[in-house]
């Protein structure tokens, strides 16, 4: 690297003794230019020209660009510091004698981050409690710019098999030198494989660096580089291949990138082609009325398709030939070949179902069908002009998914694979949609009663639907709709209980587990069930009897669609647990030794965080705004967990053992709540003083499927525990409020929306050396892990030199609901930070015509994205990064 002229700083700096007068001078050498990616050494010179010695101090090496600072070099006196920051370096300096220097070296590599052009780096001195800054010098950062210029053989056309030499050139056309070149290309989807070339090829990627430059391993302005590349075609189809290539750095990091395209075209040779055809229209089928599906395969080419095997399965696109994978509400059943049936070969859900014909020594289907045209003694391949016919039964299952869920359309797919002289290859067919059409797109079951009930009284429980359902009406003659009433213990049908709707009629029925089905008409209206509140005897003397306590309870209602043909499971559509209530029975009066008990009278769960107003997440959501859902959270929230409790009994009972537990069940071993802090707002009963103590965090425990966090108080009233520096122990008429602050995981469940139906929390203490558990709450939490989603569909005229659309859909947060899971609030799950969009040859994108359309979730309607379409490149848009929303 060249040198540029030594460039002095000098400061002065006068006291009012000039014995004491300090005088510094800081001088710096280094390249006149720097490329990113490359390591530039800095002289540093601090000269003492001072009559006094300078104590000991330390030097901040500012660099203007974006820099890594590296080592110090040669002078061991000189040591790192702080390299947190890697822009600005901190340096430990030695006392410095009068009229002395100390010179050292350092280095830094410029990221791909540095901006072209002149920048100035300064020093900083930090010596006898005084900081003076100098300007070192000026130097210019500059950039290599590549460009590819195709040779021999870029566009080449040849018969599968034939090997055949290319040759392209690489140059740089920039100011700055590049340490590396990358050229990266995926050969074999152009049907190639790669035998040689210039450069190291580490999978798709060449390197270009070193001894490829030359002598002094850089790449200069104005120099170039000449790959040469071996290969061999082995596809049948030929195409055109997308090229990405650029300048980067050693480390791997790749700085810049353009593209170029080249074109196989392959000779046309002997080969089959298999054609795939749907018999007939795919009909939606009924629950457990399952529908045939018949599809023909033929080979229409001039050579025997060899190997053939076949793949079935459900994709969300249209166009997507990709992705397939098997759909809980269809599975499919009964695969043959003719009238042979074929074993599904594919285990696991996220794959799609394979038959494979590998197992058949013997013609399944007769002349004209499958044959052993490779002679390997299995019949698994198409002679020219042989068919095979395909079917199988596609079926709807309605218990395939719990409330709130939404069943998609879906597209059916079939994918033939077989082998030929030029390699492996497939063709797909894909269905029209199937679309049940099965929706509820309003899950708005009102609990409209109040939230304290009498004993032994009947009370007219109401309930107001607003439901609007599409899909379900007319696909089974005896369909019915019902809403089943999971009714608690002290909750029954009141005599000659009869249930109306908009005041007429209708039919009930009792189930197990004291639940009670109501059949409804429709879908709107005024539902009242006239239910009686039946307190229990009055409690044995024990230590959980709890006389003269209100309890409370609550009334979870499920919708449900029956087909009525007889299929045992019916599809459930909605959920909702109903307002919590309370009963006060009023039992005798305790005896003495009635009531010793810590119990928990109150349990809730909510979300703490909120999201945006606004689709750029400028505006955040104000706390009080109505309609907002507080009790559904997705990973990264933070939910607060909170538990009231109480402590009954008589005189000189102590309850310091007592243990909160928080249990809830998810059936897995990961937790749904990472707990980050937990603390306790104790009242004393007989000092009236109100302490807050932190609470020890116990690890989580796992048992049959159930999550468990105890949180013992029995620290905090023991030597050294907050509430024992109170004189305080854990005695009757004491209450308290425990306070728990999670964070969701990534654990939650994906897809639909799902709540934590049993969460409990409770108080176990010890009573006469037994664990004892009187009562606990129950609270409800909503889960969703919302997962992106996209897909595109194109609209292309069949003329030339005409204008087509694609259109590209991607979505934030699918639920599976038709309606918000987080109304009134914009809550992002995954950020766009680009799109590339590759044309095939012969189309060109149309300067300006991109456009960006926001659709926000909770049917506020469309809105454009604040952010600019760029097209980066001829055949590229590029955007900035833009949050979309549920």
């Amino acid at each position: 690297m060249r040198q540029s002229p030594v460039i002095t700083a000098l400061l002065l700096l006068f006291t009012t003794s000039v014995s004491h007068a300090q005088f510094f001078q800081v001088i710096v050498t280094g390249p006149n230019q720097v490329s990113p990616c490359q390591a530039a050494n800095f002289t540093v010179t601090v000269n003492n020209i001072a009559p006094v010695a300078q104590p000991a101090g330390t030097l901040t090496y500012n660099f203007s660009q974006g820099a890594g600072f590296e080592t110090v070099l040669g002078n061991p006196d000189v040591h790192l510091v702080d390299s947190t920051d890697r822009q600005h370096p901190v340096l430990g300096l030695p006392a410095i004698g009068a009229n002395k220097s100390i010179t050292f070296e350092i280095q830094a590599r410029y990221s791909c981050a540095s901006d072209p052009g002149g920048v100035t780096d300064t020093v900083v001195l930090h010596l006898g409690g005084q900081h003076y800054v100098f300007g070192a010098y000026p130097y210019n950062i500059q950039v290599p710019a590549v460009l590819l210029t195709p040779g021999s053989n870029w566009n080449y056309s040849g018969a599968p098999g034939t090997v055949f030499t290319r040759t392209f050139t690489l140059h740089n056309s920039g100011i700055g030198d590049a340490l590396r070149l990358y050229f990266i290309d995926n050969p074999a989807e152009a049907g190639l494989d790669l035998l040689s070339t210039t450069g190291v090829r580490k999978g798709d990627t060449i390197v270009l660096a070193g001894a490829d430059f030359g002598p002094d391993g850089l790449l200069q302005q104005g120099e170039s580089v000449t790959v040469t590349q071996q290969l061999r075609i082995l596809g049948c189809d030929g195409g055109a291949q997308t090229v990405l290539f650029g300048w980067g750095c050693a480390d791997g990091t790749v700085c810049e990138v353009d593209f170029e395209t080249y074109q196989l075209a392959v000779v046309p040779v002997t080969a089959p082609k298999l054609e795939l055809q749907l018999m007939q229209t795919v009909p939606v089928p009924k629950p457990c009325e399952p529908a045939a599906v018949v599809v023909r395969v033929r080979n229409t080419g001039d050579a025997p398709a060899l190997n053939v095997s076949l793949e079935t399965g459900f994709s969300y696109s249209p166009l997507s030939y990709t992705n397939w994978d098997k759909n809980d509400c269809f599975p499919l059943s009964a695969f043959r070949i003719d009238t042979m049936m074929v074993a599904n070969g594919s285990p696991g859900s996220s794959v799609p179902y394979v038959v494979s014909f590998g197992s058949f020594p013997v013609d399944p289907d007769g002349p004209g069908g499958l044959s052993d045209a490779d002679g390997d003694g299995m019949f698994d391949d198409l002679a020219p002009g042989a068919s095979l016919q395909f079917s199988y039964l596609l079926n709807f299952n309605p218990g395939c998914m719990s409330c709130n869920g939404y069943v998609y359309s879906k597209y059916l797919g079939v994918r033939a694979k077989f082998s030929a002289a030029c390699g492996p290859q497939q063709t797909a067919l894909l269905s029209s949609a199937i679309d049940p059409g099965i929706a509820v797109s309003s899950t708005k079951i009102t609990d409209n009663n109040p939230t304290s009930f009498q004993e032994d009284a009947i009370h007219n429980f109401r309930y107001g639907l607003s439901l609007s359902l599409s899909g379900l009406p007319d696909v089974c003659a005896n369909d019915s709709f019902y809403v089943v009433f999971k009714l608690p213990s002290i909750v029954e049908p009141a005599p000659g209980f009869q249930p109306t709707m908009n005041g007429f009629a209708v039919p009930f029925q009792m189930l197990s587990n004291n639940s009670l089905a109501v059949y409804i008409p429709g879908f709107s209206g005024n539902l009242e069930l006239p239910l009686l509140i039946n307190c229990p005897p009055d409690p044995a003397d024990g230590p959980c009897s709890k006389p003269n306590l209100p309890g409370r309870y609550q009334i979870r209602a499920d919708l449900y669609w029956n087909c009525g043909n007889g299929c045992p499971a019916a599809l459930h559509l909605a959920c909702l647990n109903g307002v919590p209530f309370t009963v006060d029975c009023q039992f005798s009066p305790p005896g003495p030794d009635t009531l010793r008990a810590v119990t928990a009278d109150g349990f809730t769960a909510k979300r703490m965080n909120l999201g945006y107003l606004d689709n750029t997440l400028t505006q955040q959501v104000p706390p009080n705004i109505p309609g907002i859902n507080l009790e559904i959270g997705m990973p990264y929230d933070t939910v607060l967990l909170q538990v009231n409790g109480t402590v009954d009994g008589g005189i000189n009972d102590i309850f310091d053992t007592t243990t909160l537990r928080l249990i809830y069940w998810n059936g897995s071993f990961q937790p749904y709540f990472n707990f980050i802090n937990a603390k306790i707002t104790y009242t004393d009963a007989e000092t009236g003083k109100t302490i807050q103590c932190p609470l020890q965090m116990p690890g989580n425990s796992t048992q049959n499927g159930y999550q468990i966090r105890r949180f013992p108080l029995l620290p905090l009233v023991q030597p050294g525990g907050c509430l024992y520096a109170q004189n305080i122990r854990i005695t009757p008429g004491d209450y308290f409020t425990i306070e728990c602050l999670t964070v969701l995981t990534e654990a939650l469940p994906t897809g639909p929306v799902q709540k934590i139906e049993t969460f409990n929390a409770d108080f176990e203490y010890q009573y006469n050396g037994l664990p004892t558990v009187c009562g606990s709450e129950n609270t409800f939490f909503e889960l969703i892990n919302p997962i992106p989603d996209w897909g595109y569909y194109v609209d292309f005229p069949d003329t030339l030199c005409s204008t087509g659309v694609l259109t590209l859909r991607m979505a934030h947060g699918i639920s599976q609901l038709s309606t918000d899971p987080f109304p009134q609030e914009i809550r992002s799950n995954n950020v766009y930070e680009f799109l590339n969009f590759e044309l095939p040859a012969g189309i060109e994108y149309a300067a300006n015509s991109a456009r960006w359309i926001y659709f926000k979730g909770d049917g506020a309607g469309q809105q454009p994205v604040p952010d600019t379409l760029i097209c980066q490149a001829r055949n590229y848009i590029y955007r900035q990064p833009a949050v979309s929303d549920f």
